[in-house]
Order: C-alpha cells, then sequence, then structure tokens
C-alpha cells in the first residue's frame, strides 16, 4: 500500500481536470508565484527556497501555465515535485515524462538527459530501448506508463529529423509511431473523464504526427476523431490545439481560417497572449500565400507583423523575427521587395545575435530576394558571397530553395565566377569499400571516444591515414588535427571523424574544421555504418558519396 503521506497520483490527476477544462482558479493563489520564477534547464538535485505549495497540486499547476503560455515556468512546479519526499516514484515518473513532453513540444532548452536516463532510455538507441522498454514484464500502472510511450515517441520523432540516414531516419519514425498507438491503447485502461481526457489527447498527438509524415488522409479522420472528443468533454486547452493543427492543414484556406478563428478565441479566452499571436501569424500565412483570396495577401503579410510585434512585446524577439522574416518573404513575392527588405534585415540581425544559425541563414536568403527583385545587384552578390563563403546554405533545403527562386529570374549570378558554384548541377564523390569498411572499424574500436583521420585521394578517397583515435572529448580531437595540419608536411584533403552521439551533423567546430579543407570531410555516427555516415564540402553542404569496390560502383 502506498503511504499515507505520499501523493495520490489520481487526486492530482482530478485536480489537473478542472484546468483541462479552462478552469485556472484551483491553481491560480500559487501560479504568480511561479510565473515571476524563469527557470532554465532542469536542476534535479538544486535545493532552493520552497514556494509554499500543496505537493499534490503541482502538475495541476504545471498544465496551468503552460495553457498561459508560460512554458519556461510550467518545468519549475514539476522540478519541486520531483524534488519533494512525499512525491511516490509513479507520480514521479508521470511528472519526467511530462517534462520531457513540455521541452520538445515547445522547443525549450532544458537538458533531456536526466529525464532519458530516470525513464531507463538509452541516449545512444532510442528505438532498441523502446523495444527493451516494452518487454518487462513487471506490472506497469496504466499513466506513468502512457506519459512514458508519448515521451519516447515524441523523442523519437524529433530524433527522426536530425539523423542523417534515410534508414535510420525511417527507423525511429516506425518506432515513434508504434509508441503513439502504444500510448492510445493504454489511455483504454484509464477510466471515465481522465480516460476520455488522455484517449483524446493521443488521438491528437497521433493524428498531427501523420499529417507532419504526410499521412494527410488518415491524420485528418484521427484529428477529427480527437476533436469530437474535446468538444464532448469541453476539453478547451486541447481542442485549442486540435483547431491550430487542422486548421494548419487544411486545404481551403477559407476552411482553414474557420477553424483557426475558433482555436484564437480559446487562446484569448484562456489569456494565452502567445498562442493567440502564433494562431494569428498562421491565419496571415494562410491568406498571404491565398493570392485569389477575399481578404487579399496584403491583408496576410499585415495580419503575420501585427503577430510578429505582439510576440516580441511578450520577449520572444526569436520567434518575432521568424514571423518578420516570412512576412519579408511574402513581401518580395508580391511585389514590395523595401518593405522585406526591412523586416529580413531586422530578422538576420535578431538571429546573428542569438546565434541561430540555421534561422539567420534562412533570413538572409529572404533579404537576398528581396535585394534580386528590387534589381540591387551589388548589394544582392555581397550578401550572397556572404552567405556560401561563411555558411552550409546547401544545408538547408527550404533556404536554398529561396535562393534558386531568386535567381531563376536572372543569370549573371549564374555566370559570375564568384557565385556561379553555388548553382552547378551537384558532383558526387566515390569512396573505396576499404576505406569504409576501415572508419567503421576504427569507430566502434574508439567509442564511446572518437577517432579521426585524414582522407586521401579526391575526389576519389582510396584510403585513410589516421590522426588520433580514442579522442575522449571533441576539443582534444580538433586540437590534435589542427596541430598536425598547421604543420607544413602534413596534407590532406578532407577529414573524417566519429560521433558517438549518432547524429552525423557537423557542429560549428567541425563547420571551422571543414574550411581548412578543399575536398570532402565525412562524419560517421553511432552506430557506425554506411547508414549512419554523410559527406560534406568545406561549407558544410552535404554531398553525395558512393561506396566503390575496386573503383566500380556496388
Amino acid at each position: 500500500m502506498m503511504p499515507a503521506d505520499l501523493v495520490d497520483l489520481e487526486r492530482s490527476e482530478e485536480l489537473c481536470m478542472e484546468v483541462r477544462r479552462g478552469d485556472l482558479s484551483g491553481p491560480a493563489p500559487v501560479i504568480e508565484s511561479f510565473s515571476g520564477a524563469r527557470k532554465g534547464a532542469l536542476a534535479f538535485f538544486r535545493r532552493e527556497k520552497r514556494i509554499d505549495a500543496d505537493i499534490g497540486s503541482l502538475l495541476a499547476v504545471s498544465e496551468a501555465l503552460e495553457i498561459m503560455g508560460m512554458y519556461m515556468e510550467s518545468l519549475r512546479p514539476i522540478e519541486m515535485l520531483l524534488e519533494s519526499d512525499r512525491a511516490g516514484p509513479d507520480i514521479k515518473k508521470v511528472a519526467l515524462a511530462r517534462a520531457g513532453q513540455l521541452a520538445l513540444l515547445h522547443g525549450l532548452p532544458v537538458d533531456l538527459g536526466p529525464m532519458i536516463s530516470e525513464l531507463g532510455l538509452s541516449r545512444k538507441d532510442l528505438r532498441s530501448a523502446l523495444r527493451s522498454f516494452r518487454r518487462k514484464r513487471e506490472r506497469k500502472k496504466a499513466l506513468p506508463e502512457l506519459e512514458s510511450h508519448l515521451f519516447h515517441a515524441m523523442l523519437l520523432d524529433d530524433r527522426a529529423d536530425q539523423v542523417e540516414s534515410a534508414s535510420l531516419g525511417a527507423d525511429h519514425v516506425k518506432a515513434a509511431f508504434d509508441g503513439l498507438q502504444r500510448a492510445l491503447s493504454i489511455s483504454s485502461e484509464l477510466e471515465r473523464d481522465i480516460g476520455e481526457y488522455h484517449r483524446a489527447r493521443c488521438m491528437y498527438h497521433l493524428g498531427s504526427f501523420m499529417l507532419k509524415r504526410g499521412e494527410v488522409q488518415q491524420g485528418g479522420e484521427v484529428i477529427d476523431i480527437a476533436l469530437k472528443k474535446a468538444v464532448e468533454g469541453r476539453f478547451e486547452p486541447l481542442l485549442m490545439n486540435i483547431r491550430k493543427i487542422k486548421g494548419l492543414h487544411a486545404g481551403a484556406t477559407k476552411e482553414a481560417v474557420e477553424v483557426l478563428d475558433q482555436a484564437m478565441e480559446i487562446a484569448e479566452k484562456l489569456h494565452n497572449d502567445l498562442e493567440a499571436s502564433e494562431i494569428s501569424f498562421i491565419i496571415g500565412n494562410r491568406k498571404a500565400s491565398d493570392q485569389e483570396g477575399e481578404a487579399g495577401p496584403e491583408e496576410g503579410i499585415s495580419t503575420m507583423l501585427l503577430s510578429a510585434s505582439k510576440v516580441e512585446g511578450l520577449g520572444h524577439h526569436e520567434l518575432g523575427a521568424s514571423y518578420r522574416a516570412e512576412a519579408a518573404l511574402w513581401s518580395a513575392r508580391l511585389g514590395d521587395p523595401e518593405k522585406g527588405v526591412e523586416n529580413a534585415r531586422a530578422a538576420f540581425r535578431t538571429f546573428k545575435r542569438s546565434g541561430d544559425r540555421e534561422s539567420m541563414i534562412r533570413a538572409g536568403c529572404i533579404l537576398f530576394l528581396c535585394y534580386i527583385r528590387m534589381n540591387d545587384r551589388t548589394r544582392a552578390k555581397k550578401l550572397l558571397l556572404d552567405l556560401i563563403t561563411e555558411h552550409p546554405v546547401k544545408q538547408y533545403p527550404s533556404s536554398f530553395s529561396i535562393l534558386k527562386e531568386a535567381v531563376s529570374e536572372v543569370g549573371w549570378l549564374r555566370e559570375d565566377r564568384d557565385t556561379a558554384e553555388l548553382f552547378e548541377e551537384e558532383r558526387i564523390y566515390t569512396i573505396e569499400r576499404s576505406a569504409v569498411e576501415e572508419m567503421i572499424m576504427r569507430a566502434k574500436d574508439a567509442y564511446p571516444n572518437e577517432f579521426g583521420a585524414m582522407l586521401r585521394g579526391f575526389p576519389h578517397i582510396t584510403h585513410i591515414d589516421p590522426v588520433m583515435e580514442g579522442a575522449s572529448n571533441r576539443s582534444s580531437f580538433l586540437f590534435s588535427l589542427y596541430s598536425r595540419f598547421s604543420q607544413r608536411n602534413v596534407e590532406g584533403e578532407g577529414v573524417v571523424h566519429s560521433h558517438p552521439s549518432g547524429s552525423a551533423r557537423p557542429s560549428g567546430a567541425d563547420l571551422s574544421m571543414f574550411g581548412r579543407f578543399p575536398g570532402i570531410n565525412i562524419i560517421i555516427g553511432y552506430p557506425f555504418s554506411i547508414d549512419s555516415m554523410a559527406a560534406y564540402d568545406r561549407l558544410g553542404n552535404r554531398v553525395k558519396l558512393e561506396v566503390m569496390n575496386g573503383g566500380r560502383k556496388q
């Protein structure tokens, strides 16, 4: 039996149900205490002055803060719950999983490592760990298991977009889909309105996942069922999210705007200004892209810029910059590039200050399009040269497509010797299988540390020359490589090194290293196979690499 002083998970869920119906009066007395305590990543073992709150209500307080758009603040009640001696293992498991879900849903800068470890999920091979998690024979309680499966599925989905190998990415997507279905199945074990809420919630996540992955018809059907359940249960915050995703993926602009307006009403009722601004931006984006709509695209651009001002006023400057960049894109496309320059330039500066390379590249590409549409050749060429010499533009297809859109109307950039290489047909490089097999062997031998080697032969890599094996961390590997490279008698067309973390994407330090070599550079990620290997040019753009056997294609 549970000790009398431990927090009752069922009672905690009952308190949460009031919040899930939009009634924030229960946690209202303590919300203000948490809303002023902006935190960074979860700090599980840090003891601080405690806020006077009923431990059993902390999950409800967290959900209330999330509903109000205070996402970072919503982690603080969970942290308090995890630190409490009165919280039993079941409610702690629920709290950990929900903290991870919050981080993934809202892109919070939180270290997921402690949550992954505590829930028994390996950081190295999520798919295998998920299978192991399912095979455990001990009897699990439904809600903790449901929350863990949801978190695992979201994590797999997130990692699927980060791995370079198409086959590994597909494995992650399949495992994520299985995890979401498992969570939905477990929800049937929960009773009464709590069960109805979690079934609707699981269907919302499953439908959203399917829509994101291109399963439009099936995903739409699942979302419609979730919508019906949310309406019947009067789960207003969930209803807002369901209508938002439904409007985002609706085919016709008129239908999308109608559904999004309904989501906006709920956001305003819940005083979630951040969510209301995001929904408003989506509405503006839909109107701007619909040139035959009744409202006109100009109204859509104005709506997007108004949303940008609102979120910036709330302190979310990078989010506002992303809205401004998209408004600038439509301004350029619809004949007002001067207005586009103003907003794209502001977005570019914001992302440069924050260090968000991907968003900065996109804003730069949009600014370039504006210059082209203004026929400002001088600024267009200068910006393009800055982009292609300092950043891996081709690594981000949606941004690179904007560059191609810009030059499709002008020929001088394709003919200019300084910029022509960016628009040349993609080259295919080759590597001997024996060299690949040696990379794999050495990477596995060095694991969990890194290994690095020089590549020999270009554009056909014939063998490797190890520089350092078993480096204890990235900096020591780079230091060794730079030391060797600084000597005049060391030459190479590129480097290969391993990433024990699993991602084959280059870090900032990797990109700096790539720039020293004229050929290609290879990263081989855990679990160290051909599928987990990726090749890049000196700017960090992904390039094609084919494996040969004795000079012949496999």
